[in-house]
């Protein structure tokens, strides 16, 4: 996945986000950075399928099953990723590690598997 299409899929899910946070009292927890890091990514993974027409399922039950997966009360993520958004030198410093997170996770599934030889 390219670093525009995967700016693209961030920007979106942040919107996407932002609907489903809605208007309410908002959690003071907040997920830790390393945490928020891998949750994040696992989302724009779902909504990167979703988009995609690859998974025929629904997309908010895929959310909710990244959450369920890291452990993580679903308002909460919304409330940690609205404390991002609010300052942009955060919210940047948080998407370049997500890319960078993504383009680990890329890396380690487009490695030719380790074969040594058996002689």
């Amino acid at each position: 996945m390219s670093t525009i299409k995967i700016q693209s899929h961030i920007v979106l899910t942040a919107v996407l986000c932002s609907l489903m946070a809605g208007c309410g009292d908002e959690p003071d927890q907040k997920i830790p950075g390393e945490k928020m890091v891998d949750v994040y990514a696992d989302v724009l993974i779902v909504t990167s399928a979703y988009e995609a027409g690859e998974e025929p399922v629904d997309y908010f039950e895929q959310l909710d099953s990244v959450f369920t997966e890291h452990n993580v009360d679903r308002d909460i993520f919304f409330s940690t990723l609205d404390y991002y958004r609010e300052d942009p030198y955060r919210w940047k410093d948080l998407l370049d590690r997500v890319i960078a997170e993504l383009e680990r996770r890329r890396g380690q599934v487009l490695e030719p598997p380790d074969i040594r030889s058996s002689s």
